[in-house]
């Protein structure tokens, strides 16, 4: 059957709520690497709905819907709570966990009391903790939000701007936000591997979140080429398909266990990029 993009999104309208209800969503978790050490440093929840009429939706489309109606809400505390249950049953093997919050829900409830509750009833410490957000963050955020995110830092949690270089965020918004972390959309890797001036800007990306103190995480890793760019870029961490594909509670957890770092990667033959 050839679906629209519109009747897909009516699907989520009208169903969402039941697959909710009935344990249809699912977390899978994609985990993070060191580019220097090759070590394994986390993993990132992402949402899961396998629709027996269009299969797999992306968490994109289902969060869109959500974020229309009161759903957000009762989603994303699913999304955090199960995480950090899931994330207790990880470790000593798995050090930090990423969840995404929609900058709607952060505006929508008192965030730092529900994470507290949540950690407290997972037993995980806060600093395990990575809260991304999006690029809006910048456009919407209040007197509250902002008040709310300096809170959850005070208290050692983590926070990431997602896929940064998509939205509206420019490198001077780094500096103005409680951050920790920055995502570098894959978007950018792929540009800076096919073009000079792009390499460039990537590179100045690096350089300024360095000295800003910020952790830099490039997104979309998927060849070999790629993961050579960002040794010779000095870039923190990566996750990609390349590296490790998203996966169930389960499998995560043979991966952990059996993950030897030097099987991180076969290095490419020498490529040689722009780079100052």
């Amino acid at each position: 059957m050839n679906e629209t993009p519109l009747s897909a999104k009516a699907f989520i309208q009208n169903n969402l709520r039941r697959a909710m209800q009935t344990d249809q969503l699912r977390l899978y978790y994609q985990p993070q690497f060191s580019v220097a050490e090759q070590q394994l440093t986390g993993v990132e929840a992402l949402l899961r709905w396998n629709s027996k009429r269009f299969g797999w939706l992306s968490p994109e489309a289902i969060v869109a819907v959500a974020e229309q109606s009161d759903l957000i809400v009762h989603l994303s505390e699913w999304t955090l709570r199960q995480a950090l249950q899931d994330f207790s049953r990880l470790q000593p093997f798995v050090k930090r966990l990423s969840v995404n919050l929609s900058v709607s829900y952060l505006q929508q409830v008192p965030v730092v009391a529900v994470v507290q509750q949540y950690l407290a009833e997972s037993g995980i410490a806060p600093q395990c903790l990575d809260l991304e957000i999006t690029e809006t963050v910048v456009l919407e955020s209040s007197p509250p939000l902002l008040s709310a995110l300096q809170q959850l830092r005070q208290m050692g949690i983590s926070l990431s701007i997602d896929d940064f270089g998509t939205g509206y965020c420019g490198l001077s918004y780094l500096k103005k936000l409680p951050l920790s972390t920055v995502k570098i959309d894959r978007s950018f890797l792929h540009d800076a591997l096919n073009n000079a001036r792009y390499a460039l800007l990537y590179h100045d990306i690096l350089q300024l979140a360095r000295n800003l103190d910020l952790r830099i995480i490039a997104e979309g890793v998927e060849t070999q080429a790629q993961l050579k760019f960002l040794k010779l870029s000095h870039c923190h961490e990566a996750q990609g398909y390349l590296l490790a594909k998203p996966m169930p509670l389960a499998q995560l957890q043979s991966f952990t266990k059996a993950m030897h770092p030097q099987e991180f990667l076969a290095v490419a033959e020498d490529i040689h990029f722009l780079l100052p």
